[in-house]
């Protein structure tokens, strides 16, 4: 599995201000899923590959250190959300820092690539929305590695 955008890290806050976001347009709330490649762990090589990812890319996603995903369902965003996002995109928030590097992460929608290829990344995140439904892929949480 893999997401559509790598959001390196999140905070408390900032999951909370999405959820409330979306409660505000009463759709479903997006919450940080399962550990994925907690087999993998955190350890000299993991975190190498994810340097590496993060980098220059990488051919296939093994070895890479545990994370979640935050998933937000098609077509579930609002205008309370939409309001979110531009807000935050204003504050430099977390939708600043979403990236899409070489490491097999899924296809966007071609509206989301689209506005992705002219760095508009509010506006390609909330078209993924939209069209397909989108992924935050997660490493880090308050800073700390995700356990």
């Amino acid at each position: 599995m893999s997401g559509h955008f790598v959001l390196q890290n999140i905070t408390n806050q900032e999951i909370e201000d999405i959820q409330n976001a979306w409660l505000q347009d009463q759709l479903p709330v997006p919450v940080l899923g399962p550990l994925q490649h907690d087999n993998i762990g955190w350890n000299g090589a993991s975190r190498a590959q994810l340097v590496q990812a993060m980098g220059g890319g990488i051919p296939n996603r093994t070895g890479l250190p545990p994370h979640k995903y935050l998933d937000f369902g098609v077509g579930q965003i609002g205008p309370k959300g939409q309001l979110y996002l531009f807000e935050n995109y204003q504050s430099n928030g977390w939708i600043r820092r979403i990236l899409r590097p070489e490491m097999g992460l899924k296809t966007l929608s071609n509206n989301a690539q689209t506005q992705w290829m002219l760095d508009r990344l509010r506006e390609s995140f909330i078209n993924q929305i939209k069209d397909n439904g989108a992924t935050l892929e997660i490493y880090y949480f308050n800073n700390g590695e995700i356990q």
